[in-house]
């Protein structure tokens, strides 16, 4: 994570520049995984994210999207999911 994304994300330590998906989820932020086959649909999918999602306001690893806020989350899996 970025030095911009701890304005959202204000439950992660930011002592750290690494975390895990699994961390994030646990700290009760919306992690959405989308299906491997989806993998090519990448660039769309982020450029999607930049366009109706705040830019720091998501963290991706892969396939897996973490949000800051839930109703971004619900977005994204009415769009993607």
């Amino acid at each position: 994570m970025e030095k911009r994304h701890y304005q959202h994300f204000t439950r992660v330590p930011n002592r750290q520049k690494y975390h895990k998906m699994s961390t994030l989820a646990g700290l009760g932020y919306a992690l959405v995984k989308i299906p491997p086959s989806n993998i090519f649909w990448r660039s769309d999918v982020n450029a999607w994210l930049q366009e109706n999602v705040q830019n720091s306001a998501w963290v991706n690893v892969h396939t897996s999207y973490v949000f800051a806020y839930e109703q971004d989350a619900f977005l994204f899996k009415l769009a993607w999911g």
